[in-house]
């Protein structure tokens, strides 16, 4: 595994009136390469913090680490020290190369997905969280961030790390237990993937703001169903409906705003269309060879087991999760190490709470880090 280290002075450009808006980038503080896949090289920031236990932030899908900016820049990241990292095909990372034919599912017209993206973004968690100058204990993961998170728990990739604070994310299974839907579904779900609209909208939009959606059958179909609800049918665009639903609709960047630039170019420029195929196959479980393998409710059971403190939060306004699912789950024992007993909640916050609520996340992480 090659490393290389880059030590540069913490730079932005936060845009006056301290929106959500942000220009330029992070300064990186290391790069990584993956050991299984050289080709993908993995960029790590740090915060100007020297406080406490080492913290690695895990970004969600179709993101980067930019959209942590109001933490690495403000008293938090000032304090404590604080890592993030841009997974394969997201952000500053390496993507596949673009003469790389997708796979094909053995005997079938649907795509396998790409290894560098599957099997690649729990190894890069491993990677970062046990470099030598980095030893993570605390993980914080938003959306599919608490996913990777469980997952490379699940896989024994992360044997330094005491506590885990998943947002925006509802551990699940196919076939669950729980009545509760983790999704929320707004009586509209999609066709090719049978799963609720918006996440479903996170497998499968395209990387051109103006090209069509690609089902998992590989064809291709316009707009939206003519019972869309009237919010999401303002919007032609796939894509641009599932970043625009990372925000509360009531305020800030909601249906009526356009969302911050950097979270569009995140999306579509700077995101791998084929890492959202890729997390498609394994969301649907569309290749046999990841059946049998331990569910997300079993890696709860783990993380008991281990004796690893969970936290759990969710935006007051998130489209996406259902709280009542996430309380379904504490009340059925799949949450025996929660912090506090119970599921913190961002009043007047969507799905991005570290942007729209960013002094209530930072003093809840701060917390979290301290207890």
């Amino acid at each position: 595994m090659a490393t290389y280290l880059i030590f540069s002075f913490y730079s932005v450009n936060l845009l006056a009136n301290d929106s959500l808006e942000f220009e330029g980038e992070l300064s990186i503080y290391k790069w990584i390469e993956l050991e299984s896949y050289p080709d993908i090289r993995i960029p790590i920031y740090k915060s100007i913090g020297t406080k406490g236990p080492s913290v690695l932030f895990i970004h969600g899908n179709s993101s980067s680490s930019r959209a942590f900016h109001k933490q690495i820049n403000s008293e938090l990241g000032r304090t404590y020290k604080l890592f993030f990292l841009d997974l394969p095909g997201h952000g500053l990372a390496s993507k596949v190369d673009l003469n790389q034919i997708m796979p094909m599912l053995e005997n079938s017209n649907l795509p396998a997905g790409f290894k560098e993206y599957q099997d690649g973004v729990p190894e890069a968690v491993k990677q970062v969280a046990n470099d030598p100058d980095i030893q993570a204990q605390i993980i914080v993961g938003w959306s599919l961030g608490g996913h990777v998170a469980l997952k490379a728990h699940s896989l024994g990739y992360l044997p330094l790390v005491k506590k885990i604070f998943i947002y925006g994310t509802a551990p699940a299974t196919r076939f669950s237990p729980i009545k509760e839907q983790s999704f929320k579904s707004y009586g509209v779900f999609d066709s090719a993937t049978g799963m609720p609209l918006l996440p479903s909208l996170g497998l499968s939009f395209k990387l051109s703001v103006n090209s069509n959606f690609f089902t998992l059958n590989s064809k291709f179909t316009d707009g939206l169903p003519w019972y869309t609800p009237t919010q999401f049918s303002y919007y032609p665009n796939r894509g641009s409906i599932y970043l625009k639903s990372f925000f509360d609709p009531n305020f800030n960047y909601g249906f009526g705003r356009d969302i911050p630039e950097f979270v569009r170019q995140d999306g579509f420029e700077r995101s791998d269309d084929r890492f959202r195929t890729s997390l498609a196959v394994m969301a649907l479980e569309l290749d046999e060879k990841n059946k049998g393998l331990p569910t997300e409710l079993d890696i709860l059971k783990q993380l008991a087991d281990s004796n690893v403190t969970l936290g759990v939060a969710l935006g007051e306004r998130d489209m996406f999760i259902n709280l009542d699912y996430l309380k379904a789950l504490k009340e059925s024992g799949y949450l025996k190490t929660l912090w506090k007993n119970e599921i913190q909640i961002f009043n007047d916050s969507g799905h991005a709470p570290q942007l729209e609520q960013p002094e209530a996340f930072n003093s809840l992480i701060k917390e979290f880090i301290e207890r």
